[in-house]
């Protein structure tokens, strides 16, 4: 029962606390994050008797961490190398996240984890909607977004693809839950969750929320086809469900009808004029904003609003492998999860998250980032299997619990530093 409690908690709590933390997007969260999610890692293992990994469990978190200590290690070559390892300081808390989760998340309690991750998101939406329904102050046009949803994350794309994330969760635990009243429970977040999406008025976020919908619906055909006489009136009401959802994402796009890309080509061409100068290396993580500036473009940005076009531009063709190696893993282990009730569920969200990060700047956004993570990990104890689980013993524990160590070390090292 705990390690239910647990599992649910675990999630819920870390998503919420950082987004609340203006999203963890300033650096004076980072280390704390980290080192609570340290933390998780020893609390599991002192109190499981019993851990079981994956190869893609592993295979994903070596292929993380290679990518964190590139980032960090980019800082040689960089002209800005404080800049860089900032960045690998951020990275340290994807890299803990993962590790806290993999040993905490097993087969059995997939369930549990995403619906921390839905009842997360439904918070945070909650009380942005809320603040604009119920508050009794006058709402302010703020100067680049407007009178759009931005808190508590204070970047509106950044919630919209929270609230889309938790939207698709929703979704599918409703499709997949054991009684009428679970069902009707788990769409209630959608009363929340879409306004809270079109409020956001965001175009990344409606690409993403589409792709998103349309792996369930396709994930999810069978189920429906299938369904018993006496539940087809609830899957009716998912379908409605789904289908005012797209109807939303219609609505986000007229809209935000004046550049559906807005200036996110120019980014891009600025990032990719930024590799072909720097082909082999990258010029070092963090310093697209400085190369941004040289362009003598007219708004001043930090980030080419692609997580993979960046990667590119920073960190050369080593660090995009390493990056693209780490973020396939989960879809790899979900192969082997197929007869898994829930990994449709988890690879639509997982695959909305992969499709905005290349629309936006979500990985400089850690309660977005942390979303994605929990979501592919999720995907990695799904796909667990007899044939490729590995029992971690005395030595392995101790191997994680001094891999924690580590990055609490650097974290705090990094944290007292600054």
């Amino acid at each position: 029962m705990w390690l239910r409690a647990a599992t649910f908690s675990s999630g819920f709590a870390i998503i919420t606390v950082v987004s609340f933390a203006d999203g963890g997007y300033f650096r004076e969260s980072w280390g704390w994050t980290t080192l609570a999610l340290s933390s998780l890692v020893w609390i599991v293992l002192l109190l499981r008797d019993k851990i079981v990994l994956g190869w893609h469990d592993l295979a994903g978190l070596t292929l993380l961490a290679s990518f964190v200590a590139w980032v960090g290690l980019s800082a040689v070559w960089s002209p800005a190398p404080e800049d860089s390892l900032q960045e690998g300081e951020r990275g340290l808390i994807y890299v803990a996240a993962f590790l806290a989760f993999v040993v905490l998340v097993d087969h059995a309690r997939v369930r549990e984890h995403l619906a921390g991750i839905a009842t997360a998101a439904t918070l945070v939406a909650a009380y942005s909607l809320g603040g604009r329904l119920l508050g009794d102050k006058p709402i302010t046009d703020d100067p680049v977004q407007g009178t759009r949803l931005i808190e508590p994350l204070g970047y509106a794309n950044a919630l919209g693809i929270v609230a889309a994330l938790g939207l698709l969760i929703s979704l599918g635990l409703a499709a997949h839950a054991r009684s009428r009243k679970r069902r009707a429970l788990w769409l209630m977040p959608s009363i929340v969750l879409v306004p809270t999406f079109v409020w956001t008025e965001s175009r990344g976020g409606s690409f993403a929320l589409v792709v998103g919908l349309g792996v369930l619906a396709v994930a999810e055909r069978r189920r429906f086809s299938n369904a018993l006489p006496g539940s087809r009136g609830m899957h009716r009401a998912i379908g409605a469900t789904l289908a005012a959802a797209v109807v939303c994402v219609v609505v986000v796009a007229a809209f935000r009808t004046d550049r559906p890309l807005g200036p996110r080509v120019d980014y891009w061409s600025a990032a990719w004029s930024q590799w072909e100068e720097n082909a082999w290396l990258g010029a070092g993580a963090g310093t697209f904003a400085r190369y941004w500036q040289h362009e003598e473009a007219p708004v001043a940005v930090r980030d080419a609003h692609s997580l993979y076009l960046e990667t590119f531009a920073e960190l050369g063709p080593v660090g995009l492998v390493l990056l693209l190696g780490a973020l396939a893993i989960p879809l790899l282990a979900a192969l082997n999860a197929r007869d898994h009730p829930l990994t449709g569920t988890g690879v639509s969200a997982y695959t909305a998250y992969l499709v905005h990060a290349g629309l936006d700047w979500d990985w400089e956004m850690p309660a977005v980032t942390l979303v994605g993570i929990l979501c592919a990990v999720g995907l990695l104890a799904a796909g667990r299997q007899r044939a490729n689980e590995i029992t971690i013993g005395s030595r392995g524990r101790r191997a994680l619990a001094v891999t924690a160590l580590a990055i609490a070390g650097f974290a705090l090292a990094a944290t007292l530093a600054g």
